[in-house]
């Protein structure tokens, strides 16, 4: 019951400190779900490796991490890529400057969708070289249906940046643990050093774990 209790006194303590201005409230939406779930494991890997940064990591193990994780949605894109360069291909209605706009339009995006995931995959390993670890009280938190008819729990932390100071964000987290995500409950959250930008959800806290709110 004192659990409880504490947990509610936080949470009302938080929402009258976003109230009266006392943190910053960004319109940045964190969001984590099956595409990203390999490549923010391996993360989580090194930071509980390395809990201080900067880390060590292989940028080449996130990329293809990112691949992996996406390889499924990447080949539906490709295919319906190739369906499209073929059928702009054979159709005889457009001119030769019309096919070729179209062919290197859809070229593009193929290519396009290839590379992201060398993106994701570095921009990943730059995230987990370089974040900080710290928590974040969730102010309130809820099922819902994301992307793709996927399960998710989205909701409002306040996150406890410790260079920045706290900050407000809006999370939406499809992990396989994401039900033990609580209003008024913590998670360990990865941010950048310089902004106030989360960039991973860790995991949520155990009840018995000393609070990094400052």
């Amino acid at each position: 019951m004192d659990s409880l209790g504490t947990r509610a006194s936080t949470r009302t303590s938080l929402l009258q400190r976003t109230q009266s201005g006392q943190y910053a409230v960004t319109s940045n939406v964190q969001s984590q779900g099956d595409v990203s779930a390999r490549v923010f494991a391996l993360a989580r890997s090194v930071v509980a490796q390395q809990p201080a940064p900067p880390r060590s990591v292989d940028p080449v193990a996130f990329v293809i991490e990112a691949y992996r994780g996406g390889l499924r949605l990447m080949l539906i894109l490709l295919a319906f890529v190739v369906f499209a360069l073929v059928v702009v291909s054979v159709d005889q209605r457009l001119s030769s400057s019309e096919r070729l706009a179209f062919l290197l339009f859809f070229g593009a995006v193929g290519l396009f969708f290839l590379f992201f995931p060398v993106f994701a995959g570095i921009r990943s390993a730059g995230w987990a070289r370089s974040g900080l670890v710290t928590s974040a009280h969730v102010l309130e938190a809820e099922s819902a249906i994301g992307r793709r008819d996927k399960p998710v729990v989205v909701g409002r932390r306040v996150v406890h940046h410790p260079r920045l100071g706290d900050y407000e964000d809006a999370f939406s987290i499809g992990d396989p643990w994401r039900d033990a995500i609580r209003t008024g409950g913590r998670l360990r959250v990865l941010v950048s050093p310089t902004r106030r930008r989360t960039w991973i959800t860790l995991d949520a806290c155990r009840p018995d774990e000393p609070s990094k709110m400052g």
